[in-house]
């Protein structure tokens, strides 16, 4: 067995899979463990060296989180980007200047970090779960490799979120805020506006994507509460380019994204089987469209999207290499569509069918797909992980 594959396998164990239907209390506990936890690490007191920009929402923060990134590296920053959840490989959530981890480095952080965590466990405070160990090891690499600036994604919530053991960031934000996770931040916009608005801190700049009536309130109200400005930021359609006209092309695909490339959210994959007897991909007409929408808005985004990116792509095919007897009207669409037993199927369902039917879409079939954790498959030479 690898080092490599000891450390998924270690890392595994955190996992705790209780369910989240326990009133929170032990997310709160957790987090009140979080000090706890950079205490035994001796990073307590490090954490007012980096320079982190914080980010919570329900839709848009990681893709917020990217632009940020990717507009700081572009001035020359050195940059330190903290997301959740991982597609394929766990150093996603852990890159520099936009590029995940190299084993090497996880490696060089990761055993120190569990191996200390785990001799120091007792009654009080046992390892860390999942999540919060991952926190706690991208904080790591982030002083050790000397970053100039985190930008530090919210993985749920704000206020009890694993990344809202950093006190003193330079600028908070909040994305568009929707109906998610209510089990744990509330049934109205209200209650969960004002616990994603936790991650204020006095004195340091707030700034918040336009909300709803009832969302702005409970975020202002927060900001006044704990002495922070708080800024609604402009959309991007107010902004220009530098030949004056208005930006059009940043990014992730979609009119609800505007922002980079990210595997997994909006992204169009097309399969290249190997031809027999040969290790060189060759043509299909199989194309997968992969978006990781999970809330009945963002399954309205998806449909949008998937509109438009079928379309086009059937467009291409038709134009290059598909074969003379194929046509648009031989297109066979599939939903293969799966969701969290937290999630409302019928709710995600709905707001999708009624986007295709917007745009004149109809699926042929329709799967539900099951769950799956994959520990070590080979995929292109590295583990496939499923896990979020």
């Amino acid at each position: 067995m690898s080092e490599w594959t000891e450390a998924l396998d270690a890392l595994d164990t955190l996992i705790s899979g209780k369910p989240r239907s326990d009133g929170g209390v032990a997310w709160k506990n957790g987090f009140d463990m979080m000090r706890v936890y950079l205490q035994r690490l001796s990073i307590d007191t490090r954490l007012k060296e980096l320079s982190v920009i914080h980010v919570a929402g329900t839709k848009g923060k990681g893709s917020t989180c990217a632009f940020v990134e990717s507009m700081l590296r572009s001035c020359g920053y050195r940059t330190g980007l903290y997301t959740s959840p991982h597609l394929c490989d766990v150093r996603e959530r852990i890159a520099i200047n936009g590029e995940p981890i190299s084993k090497e480095v996880f490696l060089k952080h990761f055993w120190p970090t569990y191996d200390t965590l785990s001799r120091l466990a007792d009654g009080d405070a046992g390892k860390p779960a999942y999540f919060r160990f991952l926190t706690l090891l991208g904080l790591q690499v982030f002083l050790a490799e000397k970053v100039d600036v985190v930008i530090l994604e919210v993985g749920l919530g704000g206020r009890l979120d694993a990344t809202n053991c950093v006190q003193t960031p330079v600028v908070c934000g909040v994305s568009s805020l929707g109906f998610d996770h209510m089990e744990l931040l509330g049934n109205t916009l209200r209650e969960i506006a004002t616990e994603k608005a936790g991650i204020f801190k006095p004195g340091c700049p707030a700034f918040t994507s336009p909300q709803l009536l009832e969302a702005m309130t409970a975020l202002q109200m927060k900001a006044d509460a704990v002495g922070t400005p708080l800024q609604q930021a402009a959309t991007l359609d107010t902004f220009t380019d530098p030949s004056g006209g208005p930006i059009t092309t940043l990014g992730l695909a979609g009119q609800h994204q505007q922002s980079c490339r990210w595997p997994g959210r909006s992204q169009v994959v097309e399969d290249r089987p190997s031809a027999a007897g040969t290790s060189q991909p060759s043509p299909s007409q199989l194309t997968f469209f992969i978006d990781g929408a999970h809330t009945p808005e963002s399954m309205t985004s998806c449909g949008q999207w998937f509109g438009e990116a079928a379309n086009a792509a059937a467009a291409d095919s038709s134009a290059s290499h598909a074969p003379p007897s194929s046509s648009a009207t031989d297109l066979q669409r599939v939903l293969l569509f799966h969701c969290m037993k937290a999630r409302d199927p019928d709710a995600l369902l709905s707001s999708l069918a009624t986007a295709l039917q917007q745009q004149n879409l109809q699926m042929d079939h329709a799967l539900q797909a099951r769950r799956q954790i994959c520990h070590s498959c080979p995929a292109n030479g590295h583990a496939f992980e499923c896990r979020c």
